[in-house]
């Protein structure tokens, strides 16, 4: 009941709505409503209220809790569940676990903390308490499996549009899965998934973004940042959910629609941070290439000094000028 009295206030900000029209709205009575009033007041929302008007959304807290998870959940149009946790091992772990438990269903997880959070090629993910936004996504598409890796391009346009939305900072995509803001990573994506031989179960997509960090491990100091520390000013975590959330969705159908998959991919190559750049392919001897192109399915078209080409599935890149690992 809370979240669905959030969201509807949320829908109404900056004009109250009557006791009355959210009772009649939901089937509950006055007194439902009411104490659904004061229990958001109790996690730290400002609700306005007048015998006359009825409440009104004045402010809502840089915190993140089960009442708005679920509400952003339940607005997505996509998701059929919104959990939030203070402290867990790995969200991406978690909706996995869910996935198996509750067939069928759509899910997003956010934490807090993760004590056990993961990159790519089993990497940990710094997730200090209340100051990152690490959350999974969990969905299941009707696709074959072949198109499973289209999920990562579409989180990091996502991502990136949101980031760009909510502080302003241009964000750029670094091949396969990174987000840099001048020069730092703030954000990794982590794709995940579970399929038969014809027919995807589901897929988890994590993504964790430095939001509000005020300082970082001397380690990676000069590789990655945060969003407080390139603005300036503390951000609002929740907001920004929001908006990765609701992009998300926006670029989800490009998984099933090639016509929306050929726009995402345009905006991808737009943002990318790696495409006609020299790079340095980790793993394959450190050799040096130039990026040609990157495909729709997420490969990088690469040419060697000595004029061979290849395809790249998988892997990892440094950008000359980007030389950061985390």
């Amino acid at each position: 009941m809370k979240s669905k009295v959030l969201e509807l206030l949320r829908a109404h900000k900056g004009k109250p709505v009557s006791g009355q029209e959210i009772s009649g709205k939901f089937g509950v009575s006055r007194t439902a409503v009411w104490k659904a009033i004061e229990a958001l007041r109790t996690e730290g929302y400002i609700i306005k209220s007048s015998p006359r008007l009825g409440y009104e959304l004045a402010e809502e807290p840089d915190i993140l809790g089960p009442t708005g998870i679920m509400a952003i959940a339940a607005a997505s149009g996509y998701l059929d569940d919104g959990r939030f946790y203070p402290q867990i091992d790995s969200t991406n772990s978690e909706a996995k676990r869910f996935a198996e438990d509750h067939p069928g269903q759509s899910a997003l997880f956010v934490a807090e903390e993760q004590t056990a959070g993961r990159g790519r090629l089993g990497r940990q993910w710094m997730s200090e308490q209340g100051t990152g936004l690490y959350l999974s996504l969990l969905i299941r598409p009707e696709i074959e499996p072949s198109r499973a890796s289209l999920v990562t391009q579409v989180a990091a346009v996502a991502t990136a549009e949101a980031v760009e939305a909510v502080t302003g900072l241009e964000a750029q995509i670094k091949w396969p899965n990174d987000l840099i803001v001048d020069g730092k990573k703030v954000c990794g994506i982590l794709a995940e998934l579970s399929a038969e031989m014809t027919a995807v179960n589901y897929l988890v997509v994590g993504i964790g973004i430095n939001v509000n960090q005020s300082d970082l491990p001397g380690e990676i100091q000069d590789k990655a940042s945060s969003l407080r520390r390139l603005t300036g000013r503390k951000i609002d975590r929740q907001t920004l959910l929001r908006a990765v959330v609701e992009r998300f969705g926006h670029y989800l159908g490009a998984l099933q629609d090639d016509a929306l998959l050929e726009r995402m991919h345009q905006v991808y190559r737009l943002k990318s941070a790696t495409l006609g750049k020299e790079v340095r392919l980790l793993g394959k001897a450190d050799r040096t290439a130039r990026v040609l192109d990157i495909t729709k399915e997420g490969e990088l078209l690469v040419i060697y000094p000595n004029g061979e080409r290849e395809r790249i599935h998988f892997g990892e890149v440094s950008v000359r000028g980007l030389d950061f690992y985390a």
